[in-house]
């Protein structure tokens, strides 16, 4: 293990060794090559140097030239801060323009925003109003059902009314007709009390005079005796006939009666029908 770990950190130091190596050589190699442009630039400055101390032998000359270099330096070295101030003016103005434009972009960001979520809400309000319609085009379909079969409904209570009332109409002129009957009963039945009082009084003075007993047969079969006067048979007729007058107008009277109640039971009945068809 200690071998290893040994020949580890000696391997490790070799690549080390290498790597230094390598970028020492990469360096020289690197320095030789400037050094050898730098020959070359100096060679070549020496030779432009000798031309033009040919071209111009005179050293004023050169002055001369030397200070018109300057001067025209000079002059563009003012023109050029004057263009490169123009340039920082106008590249401040730039700025100055590209921040207030990327403020107006964020502003104008800011409401397309606002108007994308304007529009989605609008959307959501729209659906909800469709659907709102849907609903109320649907509650307006069943009114619309509902108004016809409340048309219809109204259609036949209406025919029922009219028969209640045909009915009603009726059952009063039936009604009003018992009770003219029954008036009329009422005065017959008057006259005949008064009839029977005056009959009675004399059968009484004939049985005084002369009682005698008549078997009469009932329903039941069972026979009882009545005394009864002996006298002229046209009067015995008169009797009897009376007495099956009575009956009769008696048997009418009770029909009558049972009519009539019969009748106002139903016209209560058609009064109670007709307030509640009304009332509906």
């Amino acid at each position: 293990m200690y071998r290893e770990q040994t020949l580890e950190q000696k391997l490790e130091y070799l690549q080390n060794v290498l790597r230094d190596a390598q970028q020492t050589s990469d360096e020289s190699w690197q320095a030789i090559i400037n050094e050898d442009r730098l020959l070359a630039r100096i060679n070549a400055l020496e030779d432009q140097i000798r031309i033009y101390r040919t071209k111009h032998p005179n050293e004023d000359t050169i002055k001369q030239e030397l200070i018109q270099l300057t001067q025209s330096n000079t002059k563009f070295e003012e023109a050029s801060k004057k263009k490169l101030e123009a340039a920082l003016f106008e590249c401040a103005n730039a700025v100055t323009h590209s921040k207030s434009f990327e403020s107006s972009l964020q502003s104008m960001q800011d409401e397309l925003k606002r108007y994308e979520e304007l529009n989605e809400q609008q959307k959501q309000d729209t659906e909800q109003l469709v659907q709102s319609v849907d609903e109320q085009r649907s509650i307006i379909s069943d009114f619309e059902i509902k108004l016809r079969d409340s048309e219809k409904r109204c259609t036949e209570l209406d025919s029922e009314i009219q028969r209640i009332r045909s009915n009603f109409d009726e059952y009063y002129e039936r009604t009003h007709h018992l009770e003219e009957l029954q008036q009329k009963l009422l005065q017959n039945g008057i006259n005949h009390v008064q009839c029977q009082e005056e009959s009675s009084a004399k059968d009484l003075n004939i049985e005084r005079n002369n009682p005698v007993e008549i078997p009469i047969i009932i329903e039941n079969g069972d026979s009882e005796k009545y005394n009864h006067i002996m006298g002229p048979s046209n009067q015995n007729d008169s009797i009897l006939n009376h007495s099956h007058e009575q009956e009769y107008d008696n048997m009418n009277g009770v029909l009558s009666i049972n009519g009539l109640t019969e009748a106002k039971n139903q016209i209560d009945l058609l009064r109670e029908n007709l307030n509640e068809t009304m009332g509906k």
